[in-house]
């Protein structure tokens, strides 16, 4: 198999990057608010930790997107 420039890799390794993800992002946005539902049966407190949670949700998948497409790149002219 001939070796490929450290900068290429296969489509479908790409693929597979891409698809990983957009599930975390997926199980980042439903299980905290998957837990927050789940709480409030346990403390009878429903609705509020599933609208935290939702929350929390909502603003770590919306990280995590900023993160993949680039929009939150490090700083790096200060080094």
């Amino acid at each position: 198999m001939p070796k490929q420039p450290p900068d290429r890799q296969p489509p479908m390794a790409v693929a597979m990057r891409w698809v990983s993800e957009i599930t975390s992002g997926g199980l980042m946005l439903a299980l905290p608010s998957l837990a927050g539902w789940w709480l409030d049966g346990q403390l009878r407190s429903a609705p509020w930790c599933l609208i935290v949670g939702g929350f929390l949700g909502l603003i770590s998948s919306f990280l995590h997107i900023l993160r993949i497409t680039g929009a939150m790149k490090p700083d790096t002219k200060n080094k």
